[in-house]
């Protein structure tokens, strides 16, 4: 394979056109493309490889919990009754085949993000200009490219016209950057000026460039395959539940040898035995904990799409909940990436330009911009910020610019060089020729001689004049703007000479601009900071630039600023201490911003990164959360993030963060009640083991408690309205267990309430009355009841239930009586009695189960009732 990337400030860059054998003139033959092509590959970045259905299916059965289910499934096919068999199957394949549905699901919803249809660009081969997809480019094509073009490879720059690139996606800085050929940029300052690079926009001029790299050679391309080797981090849920999980199936295996143990000690028959300690580790093993995740986060991702934020995968729209810190790009992020108009000096005076300005001074304005070709400047390829800026200005201040174009009609052209800083444009009018000249303020400045009072006057420049003029300046630089200086004077015919038209001018005024920050974007940091959240600035922009945006749009501490020169010198430890204080990071690359990610990270904070370009696909990867943005990021971008804003509104940042804080909660809930439930089950099994009597629950009663009741129950939990305040709290620090203390005590004496209930229907039936079967159905209806009643009272964790109404929530409501409603069918209904083991409940023993299944989580919802009492300003939500 030839060599294919170049260090363009090393190495001559004659001796890389001639090593790649490029002819500027006729360009490639399509027979030694065609041979380049099996030599470097096709200019595309390869898409990771998407698994199908079979291979998903058999992932699965590697999983542990899976695997678990499988070999119990196995087993009760072996030696259990065909109902028993069957209905384990059904639940093992049942479990397997929606963790399947999940995973398909989220492939395609990736590839939905592939939206970009194929691009083309104009190549030239054999002497002809053709127009080729992007994906057949190789090193040593010519390429044209003109405004609006997306840069299809790397490249040197061969020829230009007046060829200004957008490189934000890259470098993060906001402004066109002037691009001309290799011979001229050896004459001028400036690195990089003869460089493109893929995937950045031409906004203005035209030229063609060589091609030196393609796909996963490019910048864009080395970024993509870097991006692979970020480790996924597992979120907070994950970790906990992991760790939960386990230890469920530890205690799941261990009883399931130990009761086969135990009965054939005692006489019992072993095959029986077996089946019951499969039938507890069946119970035990915590299959639904996946299938809760996926459904909570199914539906808060729905949620978010509705608010244009896409989850392409799952557990990151929880991990929204837990995030400490949000790492913002600036531009197109933070900003809306498009100049505005916002200071105007003319007259010896600068003003806001909300304030407005004079007609005359618009028309010159738009005039020394060469802005009277409205239909290009307005086009969707055409994105100069500048001039834009100025013509929407002039637009919405009243200015007529068709009335301008009959009026002036263009005779001379010098286009921005920059070299001089400046540009120049003739037009003639009905009684002569007048100059209009723009650029850099101290460049047009020093073209002067004169400087326009108002706007029927003019006098000799002066030092108090220059003064004036400079100190303006310095004032809107100190905030970030940019600016831009007008000048014009009379002439006598159409001058050819650029020095003649630009000289002896009368200087006008001058226009700064700002990238203004987007709608929403400050109410949105509010919203964060209130919510315990952390935003910083993370952008390739100047340091003064950077600090105005943050402190208008809110940030805290916006005037702590680091470049990216000192953090170059900083060691890691010395940049985790810095970057507790500082907000504003300026001037950074892609490497730092990765750098800053992982000091947060080491810092203990959940961070979420947000960015639309090609150097924020590292740090995008590397942090808990990205969320790129859709309508202008990168593809590399959309690639390495967990979360694609449609809209690219800060603000959906904020709506998704309080999503994730809702699915939090809704987790804390049913897992809460899932885990309980668990716990309850081992407790009263290991009564019978202790005392040596017979197990309270028959194994295919096990069974059909597993398959109806978790699921319904934790379904119920999702349609839960939200409590108030629980915005109000803050986000877990990272190594904060998603399982906290409250929650472990709340889970431990709700399990003991269940238990207690069941074991003393249990014992006191099979003591009382010494017949096993009834106690057995006792302790079965009790288990269902208590349940039932607890699900009721976990709804909320510290309002009322009482206070919601009983019918608030229909699907627990509708649960808990298809449920009772099966419970009464199964104890009355004599043919059922031989297959599930149970027996026909007596009235008196009715009575007592009910009683005992209320007392059994009653004391929840006491509690709840007098802590509400007590506080007499519950917390409100946050105002969104």
């Amino acid at each position: 394979m030839g060599k294919e990337t170049f260090n363009h400030e090393i190495e001559d860059v004659e001796n890389i056109l001639k090593s790649l054998g490029v002819d500027v003139e006729n360009g490639l033959t399509e027979s030694e493309a065609t041979r380049r092509i099996q030599s470097y590959g096709l200019n595309a970045i390869p898409e990771a490889k998407k698994h199908g259905i079979l291979q998903i299916f058999l992932d699965q059965l590697k999983e542990p919990l899976i695997l678990v289910l499988v070999v119990i499934g196995i087993i009760y096919f072996l030696i259990g009754t065909p109902f028993e068999s069957f209905t384990v199957i059904i639940i093992v394949f049942a479990v397997i085949l929606i963790e399947v549905y999940n995973v398909k699901k989220a492939q395609i919803s990736i590839q939905a993000l592939h939206s970009m249809v194929t691009p083309k660009t104009w190549v030239l081969r054999n002497g002809s200009l053709l127009e080729k997809s992007t994906s057949v480019l190789v090193p040593g094509d010519i390429v044209y490219l003109r405004t609006g073009d997306m840069v299809p490879a790397d490249g040197i720059v061969v020829s230009s016209s007046g060829l200004y690139i957008d490189e934000s996606l890259v470098t993060g800085e906001s402004y066109p950057v002037n691009k001309v050929s290799y011979d001229v940029a050896e004459t001028q300052p400036g690195a990089n000026m003869h460089r493109v690079v893929s995937g950045t926009l031409v906004v203005q001029g035209n030229g063609k460039f060589a091609v030196t790299s393609t796909g996963l050679k490019t910048e864009i391309g080395k970024i993509s395959e870097s991006v692979k080797n970020h480790k996924e981090i597992p979120t907070p849920l994950e970790k906990s539940l992991n760790k939960t999980a386990r230890l469920l199936i530890v205690i799941a295996v261990f009883f399931s040898a130990l009761i086969p143990l135990i009965g054939y000690v005692h006489g019992d028959p072993l095959d029986q035995m077996i089946l019951m300690g499969l039938s507890m580790a069946f119970a035990t093993v915590p299959e639904e904990i996946p299938i809760l995740i996926t459904i909570t986060l199914a539906i808060g991702a729905y949620s978010l799409s509705k608010k244009k934020a896409i989850v392409k995968g799952l557990t990151a729209a929880q991990t929204l909940g837990s995030v400490t810190v949000i790492a913002t790009d600036k531009t197109g992020t933070i900003t809306e990436n498009a100049m505005k108009v916002n200071h105007i000096l003319t007259g010896g005076k600068l003003y806001e330009a909300a304030q407005g300005t004079n007609s005359s001074f618009l028309k010159s304005a738009v005039l020394a911009t060469g802005n009277l070709e409205i239909e290009q400047k307005f086009s969707e390829g055409y994105k100069d910020p500048m001039e834009v800026a100025i013509l929407k200005y002039a637009i919405n201040s009243g200015l007529d610019i068709h009335e301008l174009e009959s009026e002036y009609q263009i005779t001379g052209r010098f286009g921005f060089d920059s070299n001089i800083k400046r540009a120049s444009y003739v037009y003639s009018v009905h009684d002569g020729y007048v100059a209009y000249t723009s650029g850099a303020p101290e460049v047009v400045l020093s073209r002067c001689t004169k400087v326009m009072v108002d706007e029927s006057s003019n006098k000799v420049k002066s030092e108090d004049d220059l003064k004036l003029i400079r100190d303006a300046i310095n004032e809107v630089a100190k905030v970030g703007e940019r600016t831009i200086a007008f000048a014009y004077k009379r002439i006598n015919g159409q001058a050819e000479e650029r020095d003649i038209v630009d000289s002896d001018m009368i200087f006008i005024g001058m226009i700064s601009f700002i990238d203004p920050p987007g709608k929403g974007v400050k109410n949105a940091v509010k919203l964060c900071q209130n919510a315990g959240i952390r935003v910083i600035m993370l952008t390739g922009d100047y340091p003064v630039t950077a600090e105005t945006i943050g402190k208008m749009v809110g940030i805290e501490n916006a005037e702590s600023t680091l470049t990216g020169d000192q953090i170059r010198a900083m060691p890691d430890d010395e940049l985790s201490k810095a970057i507790e204080k500082t907000s504003i990071f300026a001037r950074i690359t892609h490497d730092q911003k990765l750098r800053i990610v992982k000091a947060l990270q080491k810092n203990g904070e959940i961070v979420a990164v947000t960015g639309d370009g090609a150097n924020d696909a590292s740090a995008l990867r590397a942090a808990e959360i990205g969320i790129s943005m859709g309508k202008r990021g990168t593809e590399v971008a959309k690639e390495a993030s967990d979360i694609v804003l449609e809209d690219d509104n800060f603000h959906t940042i904020a709506e998704a963060v309080f999503e994730g804080r809702k699915m939090q909660y809704t987790l804390k809930k049913g897992i809460r009640y899932y885990i309980a439930v668990k716990i309850s089950l081992i407790l009263i099994l290991l009564v019978p083991i202790l005392l040596i009597i017979p197990f309270p629950f028959m194994p295919i009663q096990i069974i059909i408690m597993e398959m109806f009741m978790d699921v319904g129950a934790l379904w119920g939990f999702l349609k839960e309205r939200d409590e108030p305040g629980i915005l109000h709290a803050a986000p877990q620090k990272r190594g904060a267990d998603f399982m906290d203390r409250p929650m472990i005590i709340s889970i431990l004496t709700s399990a003991l309430g269940v238990f207690l209930a069941v074991t003393f229907i249990y014992l006191y039936i099979y003591y009382s009355e010494a017949d096993i079967i009834q106690a057995q159905t006792a302790a079965f209806a009790t288990w269902i009841l208590s349940q039932v009643i607890l699900a009721q009272n976990l709804r909320t964790e510290r309002e009322p239930v009482s206070q919601r109404s009983f019918f608030s929530n229909w699907v627990i409501l509708s649960w808990g009586l298809i449920v009772v409603g099966a419970l009464i069918v199964i104890t009355i209904f004599t043919p059922l009695h031989a297959i599930i083991d149970t027996s026909t409940i007596e009235y008196r023993n009715w009575v007592l189960i009910i009683i005992v299944s209320v007392l059994s989580s009653s004391w929840i919802e006491l509690r709840k009732i007098i802590i509400s009492k007590k506080k007499k300003n519950p917390p409100q939500p946050l105002q969104q």
